[in-house]
């Protein structure tokens, strides 16, 4: 072979290898149970305090036997744990249900942020006062596009012999930070106002109100139980700003019910207004707030922004 063909060979190959060696990640690894959880040991010590001894991976076959919708785990053939590159940037990423001592059966995703940063999202719902609604859930393609189908596998009343909530299949996608219900056709309507409220409940929940208008200016009054307590004034940074507009956009919200409540008592509402440069609004009134995941995630960066922003009395 002549030198300069061989000499762009070898640059090849170290190319290539190059392009591996970034592109890989930890999760790449694993190759069985074992390996997961001694990842997963690491991230869930580190984020949530949890010990080695209250984590478990399960087989597949005593995972799901047990939770009431074995048929349909077997129909969507659900694993224990599935690779998937969920925010399509090119990193392996991890779907894995953790059972253990301390904590109820959670469905985990592990994003990976690169340089060996890791995000772990719980993407089961709250449900207080009731067995946990056992979630089924298996990373799939539409169109080209990774996405989530998740399936509601209803726990049971801790009181009486019945289901927590109605079982029901989304299709879920991991879209500005976290997963939200997938929509192949979003709303693009101009935002010019925010307005969220929130009530007591029983504990200790934060009350307080935010205003956002289109530039991003926005008046913030903690009430109680927040990192402060007056009125305040900023500016939402641009960034979140447009997190905020394009996933009201995405979930298209103009479309989701008025009206959203959980079926236990004692807990939190949440008032939501958004009015549009055409003209329209939308009203949301949300006891317990979880009224849809792309609802859930839009609360969570509410709340995210009482501490996450510079305010000014």
């Amino acid at each position: 072979m002549h030198q300069p063909k061989l000499a762009k060979l070898l640059l090849f190959s170290l190319l290539l290898l190059l392009t591996h060696i970034a592109s890989a990640n930890a999760i790449d690894d694993l190759k069985n149970d074992g390996d997961v959880k001694r990842f997963m040991v690491v991230w869930l010590e580190k984020t949530y305090k949890i010990k080695e001894k209250d984590i478990a991976i399960l087989p597949a076959d005593s995972l799901f036997v047990n939770s009431g919708c074995y048929e349909e785990a077997r129909k969507m053939d659900c694993k224990t744990w599935e690779k998937a590159d969920f925010n399509n940037d090119g990193k392996t990423d991890l779907l894995v249900n953790v059972a253990g001592n301390g904590f109820n059966r959670n469905l985990m995703a592990v994003i990976d942020n690169g340089n060996n940063s890791f995000k772990l999202l719980n993407i089961v719902r709250k449900n207080y006062g009731l067995l946990p609604d056992l979630p089924l859930a298996k990373p799939i393609l539409i169109n080209g596009v990774q996405v989530l189908l998740y399936h509601t596998c209803p726990g049971r009343h801790f009181s009486a012999n019945k289901k927590s909530s109605p079982e029901k299949t989304d299709t879920l996608i991991f879209k500005f930070g976290n997963f939200v219900e997938y929509n192949p056709k979003p709303a693009t309507v101009a935002i010019t106002n925010i307005h969220v409220e929130t009530t007591m409940c029983f504990g200790k929940c934060p009350v307080f109100k935010l205003d956002i208008a289109a530039d991003g200016a926005a008046t913030y009054s903690a009430e109680k139980f927040n990192p402060e307590t007056g009125v305040f004034k900023g500016t939402i940074e641009k960034e979140k700003l447009t997190q905020i507009n394009s996933l009201i956009n995405y979930i298209d919200i103009k479309n989701l019910n008025t009206n959203y409540d959980v079926n236990w008592t004692d807990d939190q509402t949440i008032k939501l207004s958004v009015q549009f440069a055409d003209g329209s609004s939308k009203q949301i009134t949300d006891y317990g707030m979880q009224g849809t995941y792309g609802l859930r995630y839009l609360y969570q960066i509410f709340f995210g922004l009482r501490a996450g922003q510079t305010w000014y009395e």
